[in-house]
């Protein structure tokens, strides 16, 4: 090759590099705007709202605040009551960086959480979800947004060959008596209906 093919060739691989660096840096523009972006969050027909996770919550982390604007904790509205708490709902449950649906539903605040395994990782660390979803329901009622006696979380762990089906089922009173330490853990747990399946 001659040395002005040469510089052709190396002029071409630079044009390359840099269009291709232009691509990445646009689509992970594109990729950050629409994951900093207000939780989403749909309606799923009657009584359901959807909840899409962007980045995961680390522990501690308030859910009931973050990625919202701060507002006044004010009462919801009777009325829609049960359609704004389950979109309130939607919206803590994606903040907390978890994937599922929600629904109210008589007495029952009901969560179905998608959780995808990765290889090697223990069903243990799905059931963790479970936590993060009685987090979002004390959030709601903190902000008396709790047309419900009931909380029921369901997370599907899915596996690469194998899927699990983790249900807890506890009371509101028996939650939010053990956030306000009047239940020990040991208590709160003995108090909480767990079942574990085959999804």
């Amino acid at each position: 090759m001659k040395p002005k093919q040469k510089r052709i060739v190396a002029v071409l691989v630079a044009f390359n590099l840099l269009v291709i660096l232009g691509l990445v840096l646009w689509i992970s523009q594109t990729l950050d705007t629409d994951s900093s972006s207000a939780p989403t969050s749909t309606h799923l027909g009657e009584g359901v709202a959807e909840a899409s996770a962007s980045p995961a919550a680390s522990p501690g982390r308030d859910i009931s605040t973050a990625g919202t604007e701060p507002t006044d904790a004010a009462p919801m509205p009777s009325a829609a009551s049960y359609e704004a708490c389950q979109w309130r709902a939607a919206q803590l449950l994606t903040n907390a960086g978890l994937d599922g649906a929600v629904l109210v539903s008589g007495d029952t605040l009901r969560f179905d959480i998608a959780h995808s395994l990765t290889p090697g990782q223990p069903v243990d660390e799905a059931a963790q979800s479970i936590w993060l979803a009685f987090d979002v329901a004390l959030a709601l009622v903190e902000e008396a947004c709790d047309p419900f006696t009931q909380i029921e979380v369901v997370v599907l762990a899915q596996g690469s060959q194998t899927a699990t089906r983790i249900s807890a089922r506890v009371s509101t009173a028996d939650l939010v008596a053990f956030d306000a330490g009047e239940l020990s853990e040991d208590a709160f747990i003995q108090r909480v209906t767990y079942q574990v399946g085959d999804g």
